[in-house]
């Protein structure tokens, strides 16, 4: 409907948001490599502009780093030695299996706005 309004409060960080996207990555690579499942998708739609654009040089979780044009493939991704403790506790390294190029595309953008969805699909096979 073109008059529908959402309003979600900014109380997620980007940072940890780019980390659940990579986890969900690893799980599903855990879950289509050991079960009956040929392949799986993990899907995000977002108009969080954090989600795409590169994280500052240095920052504690460019390693999480969503950038568009941006490979990840085999390794151990983790959060740099100036993050909180808190926060590597509760969100550990996350290994990645595969290779994964990060291309986003427009989803939408909405009329007389600056407001601007994009998704990003990533295919995972065993």
């Amino acid at each position: 409907m073109e008059d529908e309004i959402f309003a979600y409060p900014r109380n997620n960080p980007g940072d940890v948001s780019r980390y659940g996207f990579l986890k969900d990555i690893s799980r599903l690579k855990d879950y289509v490599s050991a079960g009956p499942l040929r392949s799986g998708s993990a899907i995000i739609l977002t108009n969080e502009p954090r989600m795409w654009k590169p994280a500052r040089a240095g920052a504690s979780d460019e390693a999480f780093s969503l950038t568009e044009g941006r490979s990840i493939g085999n390794g151990l991704l983790g959060w740099s030695d100036a993050t909180s403790t808190i926060t590597r506790a509760k969100h550990p390294g996350i290994e990645i299996r595969g290779k994964y190029d990060l291309l986003w595309s427009q989803y939408s953008l909405l009329a007389g706005s600056s407001c601007e969805f994009r998704t990003l699909a990533l295919a995972v096979e065993p």
